[in-house]
């Protein structure tokens, strides 16, 4: 084989790596992206839980700061508390609903990713 051909083909594979990388860099991206989301799902399940739980025993408590207490997140979080008579027994049910946004690895561009968590607790007492 002539040096002039192997000089060829190591040309040609360079073309063919810088084809190759953006898309292995996107897919990784996207893994990581998926990630993320599964990471903010759980942690919003996990923050409903919580809130949901320490309210059906003490409904004075501020839902904020059992949400801050539980997973420190950022100012996008929201949190609705709603009190139901429950359908048997006198007692009430509380549904707590939270949603936060998703971290974006592409930053302003896409669609804002929001994952939302609802929890429905019997309260203890009247």
């Amino acid at each position: 084989m002539s040096p002039r051909r192997r000089r060829d083909q190591r040309g040609q594979s360079t073309v063919e790596f810088a084809l190759v990388v953006p898309l292995i860099a996107i897919a990784l991206l996207a893994v990581v992206q998926v990630g993320l989301v599964v990471l903010t799902k759980l942690s919003v399940t996990h923050t409903a839980r919580e809130v949901a739980r320490v309210l059906a025993i003490d409904p004075t408590v501020d839902p904020a700061r059992i949400a801050n207490a539980v997973h420190s997140a950022g100012d996008d979080r929201r949190i609705e508390v709603e009190w139901e008579p429950a359908p048997v027994g006198g007692a009430r049910m509380v549904f707590v609903r939270v949603e936060e946004r998703v971290p974006r690895l592409t930053g302003p561009v896409g669609p804002a990713l929001r994952v939302t968590a609802t929890v429905v607790m019997l309260g203890e007492g009247p």
